[in-house]
């Protein structure tokens, strides 16, 4: 990762990790028939734009903020596999 702070805590850094999960567990629960998130990618804004027609509206997801925190969780668990990995190669000691 070549870069502090660290998720997981660390060199003076808290475990913020518990805290990443409580939120995208809160995410996942919301109800919600259109997300915006801060970046297109995480919801695929531009493909849904591109699929949008006068009959359907890809924007409209029930399912749409699970669908995002799936995503985060799955970005989450893979940050935090780069961490253990970056701090195994750390000196001991």
């Amino acid at each position: 990762m070549g870069g502090l702070p660290y998720f997981s805590g660390g060199a003076g850094y808290p475990d913020r990790s518990a805290a990443f999960r409580s939120t995208i567990a809160k995410v996942a629960g919301l109800k919600c028939d259109i997300v915006i998130a801060a970046h297109p990618s995480a919801t695929d804004a531009f493909g849904k734009a591109a699929r949008k027609s006068a009959q359907a509206n890809p924007f409209i997801d029930p399912d749409g903020c699970r669908k995002l925190a799936a995503g985060a969780g799955k970005n989450l668990d893979a940050r935090l596999q780069r961490e253990r990995e970056d701090k195994a190669k750390l000196p001991q000691g």
